[in-house]
């Protein structure tokens, strides 16, 4: 993948998604200046909360107002908050809005939005501020201070962004029994698709930035100005690909653990 070619979508998507490589590093610096009418979102508070199966999203943009969402696995439904109303969604009826007439599509956003409110592995957090946000630095609590996980900070794109990781356990490969040969091979069959999901954790990053101003702006910027489906659809969209974030950034941050083990 050639990572130059994910700039523009940066600089639309509000620069809340860096690339990341396997070492949770980002893969480029950005120095392209920003210009602030292609911001589409100020700041963004992301992540599955301490003492429910429950997955919390705001987002603001200084024009467009702020919006929060709620995913919640006991209700199975979603709510969407926005100025003094607050509407109320089952995930049947928001993936039935995303993927009309395709009810395998909408049993896999189905999926995604019950494992967003319940998996604590992977990214658990998501924290961005655009340089247009005055407002202090102060990262929101996440289960990084509770349990083992690695916060990690990029900065670029006009946007400070903390990203909670938690990455699968590993105690090293195992290689016991297996030839130079065919370790060889295989470990470089799992840096492949390590490097895979890497692009597609930078992709989903960058979908979801996308379609944070999408929301913002079907949603209205004082009251719902669309039919309240089509701003719940819209936010589900979001979250279909912070899910994809998370499950990928598993795999981008783990590390060879021998043939047959992954």
């Amino acid at each position: 993948m050639d990572f130059r070619k994910l700039i523009p979508l940066v600089l639309l998507a509000s620069a809340t998604s860096p690339a990341f490589a396997g070492s949770g590093e980002p893969i480029y610096t950005p120095t392209q200046p920003i210009n602030p009418m292609f911001i589409s979102v100020d700041r963004v508070n992301a992540g599955i909360e301490r003492n429910a199966n429950r997955y919390s999203l705001s987002m603001m943009h200084q024009t467009r107002g702020s919006i929060a969402a709620n995913f919640d696995l006991a209700t199975d439904s979603m709510y969407v908050a926005k100025g003094t109303q607050v509407q109320a969604f089952t995930f049947t009826q928001v993936a039935t809005a995303m993927h009309p007439n395709n009810s395998a599509l909408q049993q896999q956003a189905i999926e995604a939005f019950r494992q967003l409110a319940s998996d604590r592995s992977g990214v658990l957090s998501y924290q961005s501020r655009s340089f247009r946000e005055s407002e202090p630095w102060n990262p929101l609590p996440s289960d990084c201070d509770l349990s083992p996980c690695t916060p990690a900070w990029y900065n670029g794109y006009g946007s400070s962004i903390r990203i909670d990781l938690r990455p699968p356990p590993n105690t090293g490969p195992d290689l016991s029994g297996w030839p130079p040969e065919i370790i060889a091979i295989d470990r470089a069959n799992f840096e492949r698709a390590r490097d895979d999901a890497c692009d597609d954790q930078t992709d989903a990053a960058l979908n979801a930035g996308l379609g944070m101003g999408a929301a913002l702006a079907s949603c209205g910027t004082a009251e719902f100005g669309l039919p309240a489906i089509a701003c719940g659809a819209s936010i589900g969209t979001v979250g279909v690909n912070l899910r994809t974030m998370s499950r990928k950034g598993k795999t981008c941050n783990s590390r060879y653990p021998g043939p047959g083990k992954w």
